[in-house]
């Protein structure tokens, strides 16, 4: 029988994956990286939502918002509002709404400049260098 694997190890994998050196031969394979990470970063946001959720449904320990925020801050904003809306979780706190807004925001306004083939390249390159390819 296996054992259940945990978020911080699905994460962890994921961030694996998308290091590797074996993806990052050339900047297809940059974004593709990105891509994937982007994914995995959402799907373990909506998940770990999930899990709070669920924790405050029965009362137990909870996951602490500044988590929560760091896996959207990481690349899982959208995941996050997904989740915050579908699950209806956390749609009323403040300071935690303003801030997941706030984090959103700033992952739109870097999805725009990424949209800008100058900024595209500039941010591709720092990626090269941040991933050591």
């Amino acid at each position: 029988m296996s054992r259940r694997r945990s978020g911080n190890e699905f994460l962890s994998d994921c961030l694996l994956l998308v290091t590797s050196d074996t993806l990052h031969n050339d900047r297809m394979s940059a974004q593709f990286s990105l891509i994937l990470y982007i994914i995995c970063i959402n799907l373990v946001t909506i998940a770990v939502f999930a899990w709070d959720k669920y924790t405050a449904i029965k009362g137990q320990w909870r996951i602490p918002e500044k988590t929560l925020l760091m896996l959207a801050l990481a690349g899982g904003s959208p995941g996050a509002i997904v989740a915050q809306q579908r699950l209806r979780h956390k749609t009323r706190k403040q300071p935690f709404r303003a801030r997941l807004l706030l984090i959103a925001g700033l992952h739109a306004l870097l999805l725009a400049a990424f949209a800008i083939p100058a900024s595209r390249h500039l941010m591709l390159e720092q990626l090269h260098l941040l991933l050591g390819s």
